[in-house]
């Protein structure tokens, strides 16, 4: 997945640069989705209002950045680790290695040691208002992220973590009824987009090693239906059919590497 990096959205603190060595000790194991609020609208004056830009994206994320390094939050760096934005770009705010700086757990979400649940979990802020629709883009850029480094394969909501309404009226029941994988839709051979690449890279990680750099990596190849179906003969339950679709993406998400 090609991210926005920090020096790219203009961040003061350089989070792909530096390490910070007591995060060893709260590696994340689950996903908790927010929205950004307050008065960032990124595309005008009203949230919801288009043109969404680069550029205001951009504007958005300083202006957190601001807000979690200040007087008030005192933090080291942004508290997210990655935000995704109407325009369907992924910005990489504190990255994957990093624990998220946000909420605390109850007993809905209980960490493995009985720490709280923001030190294991991953944060991924969508950067709009609670009362408004994500984009099909800024959806389906999720849902690649989620296929491309899954942890826990539940998604959890902001609410789940903490007495709070977030992620809002549309993100919450999109994450509850984990429709982020119905937005990936059906992949086969002979189609081509971003999330064949996607599917790419997650078989890689398993060790089915699809082959890269052969051609258009977006392409579904003969090849990489092969490796397809040889996972869904590994992964019991699976039609080996080559076909990519929920309960694969949704497998892909569970299983762990064979070596």
């Amino acid at each position: 997945m090609r991210f926005v990096m920090p020096e790219e959205w203009g961040a003061k603190v350089l989070t792909d640069k530096v390490v910070w060595s007591d995060d060893k000790r709260y590696a994340p194991h689950l996903t908790i989705v927010h929205y950004g609020g307050g008065t960032n609208a990124a595309g005008g004056s009203e949230w919801g209002t288009p043109p969404y830009s680069f550029e205001a994206e951009c504007r958005v994320l300083r202006s957190w950045e601001a807000y979690h390094t200040g007087p008030s939050k005192g933090m080291r760096a942004i508290a997210y680790n990655f935000g995704i934005g109407q325009t369907g770009r992924v910005y990489w705010l504190r990255g994957p290695q990093h624990s998220n700086g946000g909420q605390w757990s109850s007993d809905d979400c209980p960490s493995d040691d009985g720490e709280p649940a923001n030190y294991h979990s991953r944060a991924v802020v969508f950067i709009l208002g609670g009362a408004q629709r994500p984009s099909r883009a800024a959806r389906t850029a999720f849902g690649r992220l989620w296929v491309e480094s899954p942890l826990d394969s539940t998604v959890y909501c902001h609410s789940d973590l903490s007495d709070t309404s977030c992620p809002g009226a549309h993100l919450t029941p999109w994450v509850d009824g984990r429709l982020f994988i119905d937005d990936l839709g059906v992949w086969q051979r002979g189609e081509r987009g971003r999330t064949v690449l996607s599917i790419r890279r997650r078989l890689q990680d398993l060790g089915f090693k699809p082959a890269f750099g052969l051609g258009d990596d977006k392409v579904f190849t003969r090849r990489l239906e092969k490796r397809v179906k040889e996972f869904q003969t590994v992964y019991r339950g699976l039609e080996p059919d080559g076909i990519v679709g929920y309960d694969t993406f949704e497998a892909m998400s569970l299983a762990k590497g064979r070596g």
